[in-house]
């Protein structure tokens, strides 16, 4: 069984997860951000391709990051 934080009283696997999908969240748009950087700007029809996956793809994971912060502090209610 897993144990919980001492500060949050969350299951480590749980706190673990979002901190999962967040990094790769970061590094999808920091890959985005640095693909303009490297290349100059100039970039083909290719590499805009690409760095819009990253930059959309990292916004999406942030989000399921966040998302599953939230849900975990959110109030349980029991079906009736």
């Amino acid at each position: 069984m897993p144990t919980a934080t001492a500060s949050t009283n969350v299951p480590i696997d749980q706190a673990r997860r979002a901190g999962i999908w967040a990094g790769a969240g970061v590094l999808a748009i920091v890959i985005g951000v640095a693909i303009p950087a490297i290349d100059g700007g100039e970039l083909n029809d290719l590499w805009w391709t690409v760095m819009a996956a990253c930059l959309l793809s990292g916004v999406g994971l942030l989000l399921i990051g966040l998302l599953l912060v939230v849900a975990r502090h959110a109030p349980r209610h029991e079906p009736a």
